[in-house]
């Protein structure tokens, strides 16, 4: 099946056995299954960008329903789940612009190591061409 926005083939059977066994993991031990879910869809040759964020959407999928479950249980506060609600959506936000700054940063870096290795004269700085061994 292809699926145009990862413009990837994947099987749809191969997506469902890798979610069961992420839904296993997350069942039985309480993991996440996301060190499963991104290198599984990798392996299938979705771009890394396109394999993290479906886990994120594919992490909200079983986060309401475990929430749910844990909520009928009582297992759940919301006050202190709300305070550090707001702290990872601090974090990401943060953390996402620092990332976003390093990418420019880098290809600043990057676009000026070029324009100063195109303006020098291709002239090789040997001992030789300087004529400190030519008599």
């Amino acid at each position: 099946m292809f699926f145009p926005i990862s413009h990837a083939h994947i099987n749809p059977i191969y997506l469902v056995v890798v979610g069961f066994v992420i839904g296993i993991l997350g069942g039985f031990f309480g993991v996440g299954g996301s060190f499963i879910a991104g290198p599984a869809l990798r392996l299938m040759g979705v771009d890394w960008n396109y394999a993290v964020g479906t886990d994120l959407a594919h992490i909200v999928g079983k986060s309401i329903v475990a929430a749910k479950q844990h909520r009928a249980l009582g297992n759940v506060d919301l006050k202190l789940g709300f305070f550090m609600a707001f702290g990872t959506i601090a974090g990401a936000e943060c953390g996402g612009r620092a990332e976003k700054r390093c990418d420019r940063a880098e290809a600043d870096h990057r676009a000026g190591w070029s324009r100063e290795r195109s303006q020098k004269k291709t002239a090789p700085h040997s001992a030789l061409s300087r004529g400190i061994f030519n008599g």
